[in-house]
């Protein structure tokens, strides 16, 4: 007998049959089962042996100790993950029908058949704000990221493993504070004086519209080239890094500047992301001189 092995990713496989006086086939003989078979081959009589005869059928099956349940393990609006090769896809459950059977909210763009299928248990979640070769960065996060972690995006079915997690480039071993001021780095350079706290600065711009206008809340001048560190409160319009100086941001009461912006990092709270804990209505009170109010904040972390 001979085996057809294209596509089946495997090799190996050897049979023999044997026939009565009649020529009928009677039974097979496996000699060798071969081995990481991954779809049945095609077996066929070998015509160069001289064997005759014709119209013999043969079906192969491979065995399979793992029943599938998809019934039993699958929900409606669960994720999954469908793998076959460097093939990826990721959609949502939309009906499970039995158990060998489901179907999925979106359609694949590729071929899956033989893939693997994964029930997806997320942790943690957030939205892709920009991404490089090696750096995947994401805003408006819940939950912790770890080293060795799998991140799955759920429309592009893309993937990766965390090697690292930072927060505004701080390791989050040692993130113990949050802090909602906006941070530039650059050079600092001393103008008629030292940036005074509180005053207004500016980004110089061709785009008036969109100009980086923020309050100074305090410097912090370190001794290397490019590592000065400004921070702002009350942010405005778009700060833009600043390769060449040509974009150079001002303190309008000290004169002093940042040059060459090379990084910008947002406060750590996203904007209106929160959610409402407590309230209490009070009865007002006029404001004057011989008045006092009680501020109750609520926070949850």
């Amino acid at each position: 007998l001979v085996f057809d092995n294209t596509g089946t990713g495997g090799s190996g496989a050897t049979a023999v049959f044997a026939n009565d006086v009649s020529g009928v086939i009677t039974s097979i003989t496996v000699l060798s089962q071969g081995s990481n078979y991954v779809t049945p081959p095609t077996v066929s009589v070998n015509p160069t042996a001289a064997a005759g005869g014709s119209n013999a059928q043969f079906q192969v099956s491979l065995a399979n100790d793992e029943e599938t349940e998809f019934d039993k393990s699958l929900d409606v609006g669960d994720y999954i993950l469908m793998t076959n090769g460097s093939a990826k896809f990721v959609s949502t459950v939309n009906t499970v029908t039995n158990a060998y059977s489901f179907s999925t909210d979106d359609n694949t763009t590729v071929a899956f058949s033989n893939s693997t299928v994964s029930l997806l248990n997320f942790s943690s979640s957030a939205k892709v704000k920009g991404v490089t070769s090696s750096t995947v960065t994401i805003t408006g996060a819940i939950g912790t990221w770890a080293n060795g972690d799998t991140i799955v995006g759920a429309n592009s079915s893309a993937t990766a493993t965390v090697t690292s997690a930072t927060v505004n480039d701080r390791a989050t071993s040692t993130f113990d504070r949050s802090l909602q001021l906006t941070r530039l780095i650059g050079d600092y350079t001393l103008g008629g004086q030292s940036f005074i706290n509180d005053e207004a600065i500016t980004q110089d711009t061709v785009v008036p519209l969109f100009q980086g206008t923020g309050f100074l809340h305090h410097i912090e001048i370190n001794p290397g080239t490019d590592d000065d560190v400004l921070f702002i409160s009350n942010k405005a319009g778009q700060f833009n890094l600043d390769p060449d100086g040509n974009e150079i941001i001002r303190g309008l009461s000290s004169s002093s500047t940042l040059e060459l912006l090379s990084a910008k990092y947002p406060g750590e709270f996203v904007v209106d992301s929160g959610e409402v804990l407590y309230y209490e209505n009070l009865e007002p009170i006029k404001r004057d001189g011989s008045k006092a109010e009680t501020v109750k904040l609520v926070f949850e972390f």
